[in-house]
């Protein structure tokens, strides 16, 4: 009779049926570690935000929304309203500045040599050294520095006044109403007119008065008095637009 060996006796045969039963644990286990692997890669090639500079402010101002603290750190698109009353200063790292005013909106998108930037409301200033170029737009302009010199520059904008541009130092391209012209030190630039300093509720009020005086001088036509009793009412007038007196 052929004996068996110690080894034969311990370790049976694997039949088909434990073949078929392992095989999808071990195709799930090699899956999950791949996966594994992967998640841990891109967590360590991610690494942290990069940052974009820095702030400082004088009363309330948000960044994206949320309250702001003095010295934080900027990542990203950022816009920064300063509140009645506040100011912020904008210290970028590629070396750009920005002093806002109070009630100010500005957002800022910036890289190594190029700023991004929208003011739809407020005042402010910019320090901006050669090598990085500007783009900055306003509720009815658009504002461009080239990098090829540093520029210092003030801004103002509301929409019913339009937007004012003045140069300190260096030149900037401005672009509004299809017109563009360069803008050099000690220039100033507006694209207020007539029609902008009025809004539309004030336009409404200003009719309303017109149609009010329209209304009295009618009643006055229609109830005229003989020209001796007239002569001798008092009287006067006033210009509807500026409320103040005209009489001569």
């Amino acid at each position: 009779m052929k004996k068996l060996s110690v080894s034969q006796k311990i370790l049976p045969a694997c039949s088909p049926s434990i073949v078929k039963l392992m095989k999808p644990i071990l195709v799930f286990a090699v899956t999950m570690a791949l996966l594994n692997s992967v998640i841990v890669y891109g967590s360590a090639n991610k690494g942290p935000a990069r940052s974009i500079g820095s702030i400082s402010l004088a009363g309330p101002v948000t960044i994206n929304g949320q309250p702001a603290t003095s010295g934080q750190t900027l990542f990203s698109t950022n816009r920064i309203v300063t509140s009645l009353h506040s100011q912020s200063l904008v210290d970028l790292t590629n070396s750009v500045r920005f002093n806002l005013d109070e009630d100010t909106d500005l957002t800022i998108e910036t890289s190594n040599a190029h700023v991004s930037a929208g003011l739809p409301n407020g005042r402010m200033s910019c320090a901006l050294p050669r090598g990085v170029s500007l783009d900055l737009r306003t509720t009815d302009a658009s504002i461009v520095g080239s990098g090829n010199e540093s520029v210092i520059f003030n801004v103002t904008t509301t929409e019913c006044a339009g937007t004012t541009i003045s140069v300190e130092k260096g030149q900037l391209q401005v672009r509004a109403a299809g017109n563009e012209r360069t803008l050099s030190v000690g220039e100033t630039v507006t694209t207020a007119s007539p029609a902008h300093k009025f809004s539309p509720r004030k336009r409404i009020g200003i009719w309303i008065l017109i149609g009010t005086g329209v209304g009295v001088l009618l009643a006055a036509v229609i109830g005229k008095k003989p020209e001796q009793e007239a002569a001798t009412a008092p009287g006067g007038c006033i210009d509807l637009l500026s409320g103040e007196s005209n009489c001569r």
